[in-house]
Parts: structure tokens; C-alpha cells; sequence
């Protein structure tokens, strides 16, 4: 984790910087909900707001009270009935060095952060402002992603590392790469039918260059289909390996991003002694798709058969078993493409860019306006319309230059 740097000129964090979104309840919710809503945020006081404004506060202690004595009727009681008086408030401009003397003068876990117009924006936490003061200041959440050009982070307001041109590449490499499994294998198949004539050859290989009509039964076409995506899927994952541009990147954005929540130096040791897998990675997502994708054309498979059909109860029982399996399962499927597929041991250079970006990061944190981040801003910062952009061009390219390939298939599969 970086050190606050003291030195002459530096920007030290404010309130703005340690705010965290506190959701307020409302004067509506019943003592009940408000009950749930203490266990889940685990703090000692929640705001009251309606609107955007705070209109009250609500100590766990009085709700305490109120419950035991209200018992069954805490459903029917609300918030406004025990919430206090609004205690001081912060602005977002309070510099970190007033921020102790402020604390020491309440009791409260957290205190709210207010415009000047007394517009809610989150509450500060005692605890942060311990780790700001200790040198262990953090973004509350950190994503990235491996470019050709190094490691790009973002906490969906700011970001470090490589910059757009590494994103657009990366769609790119990734357009690429999946262009070529491709390539490779109706050009692979469509040479065992050559050299072999076996029908089953020449028809994967129609089916995997998308050629319409092949097949007339819709279980064969499926079950040609579903070997034409697991071999895309194993292939493309293997290359991904293998490609010095992502796969080290990959494993040093982790493991970067990992060193930061755990509240490690950002340094060579410490980062490089962090797991490679992360639980928030795209690998995940996109594995579970893949299951479910594979899944739901092996039913469809299954049910356009006759014996499918004849059979529904037993194939409905495993495919809840196999959806269960999945639901319960998949973090760890994920967990183990990515240390085995999508991320490899990084080198002391990729290390160096994760720790690059992770320390240009931090630092942009700690001057951010304070602001609102909707939906659109933190895809644009997630940096993903870069990706989209890089692989669409890609995609244009390659399909002007894939009219001989086609022809050179045409060719093997006459």
C-alpha cells in the first residue's frame, strides 16, 4: 500500500477522499428493516434522509431499546419515531490534519459530509481516518485490466496505468487472438477431412466457419456446434496463456489490486507474494457464461430428440442438478481458469507495471473531486468502450482480409 508522501507540496487527503457511501435509511422504514440495515452496514449510527438531505440520525442504542420493549409491533413502527437530531456535520473541503481534533470532540463512528447546501454525501468513518493518518489510504474498490501496453486500474473515478491506447490494443490483441483459434481450426479441420475424407471433419469445419445447411437434423447440428465451441474455448484459452502481452499483465493486476486491499506496500515482495486470482475478475463472469451457454444448448440438444422427449423427467432432473452445481460452484471454476488459463507468473517487469499503476492510482485518489459516479461513468472508466472500439476495428480489418482464407477452405473441403 503506498505511504502518504509529507512532503512540501503534496496534496494530502481531505474528507472528500475518505468519504464512503453510507445509503441513509428513511423516516418510513420500520424499526425492523432498520434493525437489518445496522447488521448489514455494521456500524454504530446510520443517517436519516429523504431526497438527497439528511433530516435525522438514528443511534443503534435507542433502537436497541425501542425494540425489545415494541417486540412484534417493531414491523409497524418507523424510523421517525426514534431518530435524533442531526449531529455536526462535515465539509467535503476538511483537510486530514483537522480531521483527529474534529473526532476527538464525539462519540460517533461516522460523521456525515455535506455540501454547502446541505446536500448528503456520505459519511466519513472513523476508521479511515486512522488508516489515512497511518499511511494506509485506499479506494474503497479497485478494478483494472491487462493491456499490451501494461496494467491499467480504475476506481471508476480516476485511473492509473496504461492509458486508452493500451485498452484499444487490448480489444484488439483479444479480437485477434480469437480471429486465429478460429482461423486455425476450420483451417485445421478442414485439412484432417483432406488428408482423411472423413465426413465428420468436413462438417466441424463447415459448422465452425458458420456455412448454413449443412446439417438437416437439429441434434447433430448442436452436437457439431458444441464441439466447435469447446475446441474455440480450449484453444483461445490456451493462447491467451501463452501470449506475452496479457496473461503475466493479467497476474500482476491481481495481484496489485490484491496487495492494496490487503493493506500491503506496494513493493516487489509484497506484491509478488499475492495471489494471482481475484474474485471480482471478468474471468469469472465470463465462465459462468460459457457454462450456461454449454448447459442450455446440451438440453436443447437433448429435448429435440426423441428419446430426449420421452425422457423429460430425468432430464429435468440433471439439468436442475448440473444448474445447482453451477450456482454453487462457479467462483471456483472461475479461480481456476484464472490460475491456469487467463493469468501466468508474472516477470519483475509486469510486476513493475502493476505497481506503477497502483501507486498512480492512489495518488489521483487522493485529489479527486468528490462527486456522484453513475452508471455510464464507471463503464467509460472501466475503460470498456476503449476495448469495444479496439476490437470492432480489428474485426473490420480482418474480415477484408479474410476472403482468400475462406477461399483456401473452400478448397480443402471439396
Amino acid at each position: 500500500m503506498q505511504q502518504l508522501d509529507r512532503t512540501p507540496g503534496m496534496s494530502i487527503p481531505s474528507a472528500a477522499q475518505l468519504i464512503r457511501a453510507t445509503p441513509p435509511l428513511s423516516p418510513t422504514d420500520s424499526w425492523a428493516r432498520a434493525a437489518f440495515v445496522f447488521r448489514q452496514s455494521n456500524t454504530g449510527a446510520l443517517p436519516v434522509g429523504e431526497a438527497g438531505y439528511l433530516v435525522g440520525w438514528l443511534e443503534d442504542t435507542d433502537l436497541l431499546a425501542a425494540v425489545a420493549a415494541a417486540g412484534e409491533q417493531a414491523e409497524t413502527r418507523t424510523v421517525a419515531e426514534l431518530m435524533s437530531p442531526l449531529p455536526a456535520a462535515l465539509a467535503p473541503s476538511t483537510p486530514l490534519a483537522e480531521l483527529p481534533v474534529l473526532l476527538a470532540q464525539t462519540t460517533q463512528p461516522l460523521i456525515p459530509v455535506l455540501l454547502a447546501d446541505g446536500y448528503y454525501l456520505g459519511c466519513l468513518h472513523r476508521a479511515d481516518v486512522i488508516a489515512a493518518l497511518a499511511g494506509r489510504f485506499a479506494p474503497p474498490r479497485i478494478g483494472g485490466m491487462a493491456t499490451p501496453l501494461g496494467v491499467y486500474l480504475t476506481t471508476g473515478s480516476v485511473h492509473g496505468g496504461a492509458g486508452w491506447w493500451g485498452l484499444v490494443l487490448a480489444g484488439a490483441l483479444m479480437a485477434l487472438m480469437l480471429w486465429v483459434t478460429q482461423t486455425a481450426l476450420v483451417l485445421g479441420t478442414a485439412a484432417l477431412y483432406h488428408a482423411t475424407h472423413l465426413i465428420f471433419w468436413k462438417i466441424l469445419s463447415a459448422t465452425m466457419a458458420g456455412a448454413q445447411g449443412v446439417l438437416t437434423s437439429p441434434v447433430e447440428s448442436l452436437a457439431y456446434m458444441l464441439i466447435g465451441i469447446v475446441l474455440v474455448v480450449a484453444v483461445f484459452l490456451g493462447l491467451l496463456r501463452v501470449t506475452p502481452l496479457m496473461a503475466g499483465y493479467h497476474a500482476a493486476e491481481h495481484q496489485t489490486v490484491n496487495a492494496i486491499e490487503a493493506g500491503e506496500p506496494l513493493t516487489s515482495e509484497a506484491v509478488g507474494r499475492m495471489s494471482r486470482v481475484h474474485p471480482r475478475c471478468g474471468t469469472n463472469y465470463w465462465g459462468i457464461f460459457q457454462l450456461t451457454y454449454l448447459g442450455i444448448s446440451l438440453l436443447a440438444m437433448v429435448l429435440a430428440s426423441t428419446s430426449g422427449r420421452q425422457n423429460l423427467p430425468t432430464v429435468a432432473g440433471v439439468a436442475v442438478f448440473v444448474a445447482l452445481a453451477v450456482a454453487l460452484y462457479w467462483r471456483k471454476f472461475g479461480a481456476w481458469l484464472q490460475l491456469y488459463c487467463t493469468t501466468r507468473p508474472p516477470s519483475h517487469a509486469e510486476i513493475a507495471s502493476g505497481i506503477h499503476a497502483g501507486q498512480e492510482i492512489l495518488q489521483r485518489a487522493l485529489t479527486a473531486p468528490a462527486r456522484p459516479i453513475n452508471l455510464l461513468q464507471r463503464i467509460w472508466a472501466m475503460g470498456l468502450p476503449m476495448v469495444m472500439l479496439g476490437a470492432m476495428l480489428t474485426m473490420m480489418f480482418l474480415g477484408v482480409i479474410g476472403a482468400p482464407i475462406d477461399s483456401w477452405w473452400q478448397s480443402l473441403v471439396k
